[in-house]
């Protein structure tokens, strides 16, 4: 079996699907309703034109919506790229046009900042989950994407990109660090083994989607 982050959600889903995922405050997702929820998110990433190898970039803050994008994007077989939604314009645009993203799924604080980008020139196709899309990008809401058919197998292998995170830049520009499916899943693994997570176990996620120590929470 091919070893790629969204196939261990979905091995989850069937395993145990009632299981608690995650949680935020007071509300959580099961196993099956993220992977459900990620798997209609693909389509509609495939249906805006995602392709795979693409980037999509992640402008949200930390919530259900993370783990359902970022399953998402990986399901379209594009790779995530996450922003920091408190960091300045100018850094998101770096990193927006530095992997040449053309997508975005956001959460709806985001549409104030996604306008402001468009205006410093950045160009955008589409973007699910904001409350308003600035000119030339398909807006796609949260609802719409509970209705959307979930998205074809996309051929993603184990060596494709899944997420792409980026340096500070505090000894110059900030540089993007790519990582694959199977490089990524292999440090999950040995994460694991080594601190002997199981399925009872409870992990938070205090490290932000930017900072690469977040990937050792959300997918050991």
């Amino acid at each position: 079996m091919l070893h790629l982050l969204p196939r261990a959600v979905d091995r989850s889903a069937e395993r145990d699907p009632d299981a608690t995922a995650a949680v935020c405050g007071d509300a959580e997702l099961t196993w099956a309703q993220l992977a459900d929820r990620s798997a209609r998110l693909a389509g509609v990433l495939r249906s805006l034109g995602v392709s795979r190898g693409d980037r999509v970039a992640i402008h949200a803050r930390k919530g259900l919506v993370s783990p359902v994008a970022m399953h998402g994007i990986m399901k379209a077989g594009a790779a995530y790229v996450p922003l920091d939604p408190f960091a300045p314009a100018a850094r998101q645009q770096l990193i927006l046009e530095d992997c040449g993203v053309r997508h975005v799924v956001a959460d709806t604080a985001a549409a104030g900042q996604l306008s402001e980008l468009v205006e410093r020139g950045v160009r955008l196709e589409g973007i699910v989950g904001s409350e308003s899309a600035p000119p030339g990008a398909e807006l796609v809401r949260w609802a719409e994407v509970a209705d959307a058919p979930p998205g074809a197998d996309p051929g993603t292998i184990e060596l494709d990109l899944a997420y792409v995170l980026y340096t500070s830049g505090s000894t110059g520009v900030p540089k993007g660090v790519v990582h694959t499916h199977r490089s990524a899943l292999a440090f999950a693994e040995v994460a694991a083994r080594t601190y002997g997570f199981g399925p009872a176990d409870r992990l938070t996620n205090h490290a932000p989607l930017h900072f690469d120590l977040s990937t050792m929470d959300y997918f050991s």
